[in-house]
């Protein structure tokens, strides 16, 4: 960088910065017919182990295949994201801190293992022990979002910053 005056043609492209003593930065810009842009990256010195620095800017969200929300732009402001979901194992650790019994009910994952059942069944015990078809490692399922806030905030006290859900803007940007 600085690059100016490139051409290319509408599309979607990935886009990677690479600075001595950074961590590469990934993205994707989205050009319609005719249209230029002008992008100001900030790219971190450092990313915490097992995050993802996504820039933000504009990006799309919603569209045909959302059953909720039209296709809209939105601006998204720079964040870092896990790389890989919470597995069942590291939700579980936290699970099984909990002391408040309405909690612990509150905060069980509970999955549907067949197809058509409406009978949601716990994904373990009292003692954070697995049903058979719960793999450890394979994301966990079935929580409510406060779990998953909880989650955040007592994972946040262990690394000593703060963590909290992606909003569905920034799920939608960093899934770009």
């Amino acid at each position: 960088t600085p690059v100016y005056n490139l051409a290319l043609g509408k599309g979607t492209y990935i886009v990677t910065l690479r600075l001595d003593g950074a961590p590469d930065i990934s993205f994707p810009v989205t050009l319609k017919h005719g249209e230029s842009k002008q992008l100001m990256i900030d790219i971190p010195r450092e990313v915490p182990d097992g995050m993802v620095y996504v820039p933000g800017g504009s990006c799309m969200v919603g569209g045909a295949q959302s059953p909720y929300k039209r296709e809209y732009e939105a601006d998204v402001q720079p964040f870092y994201i896990s790389r890989r979901e919470v597995t069942n194992r590291e939700y579980i650790a936290f699970w099984l801190t909990l002391q408040d019994t309405k909690l612990l009910n509150a905060y069980m994952s509970r999955v549907l293992l067949s197809r058509g059942s409406n009978l949601p069944k716990n994904a373990w015990n009292r003692n954070g022990k697995p049903i058979a078809e719960i793999d450890l490692d394979k994301p966990v399922v079935g929580i409510p979002r406060e779990a998953a806030q909880a989650y955040c905030e007592w994972y946040g006290n262990r690394c000593g910053r703060p963590c909290r859900l992606p909003t569905a803007e920034e799920w939608e940007e960093a899934a770009g």
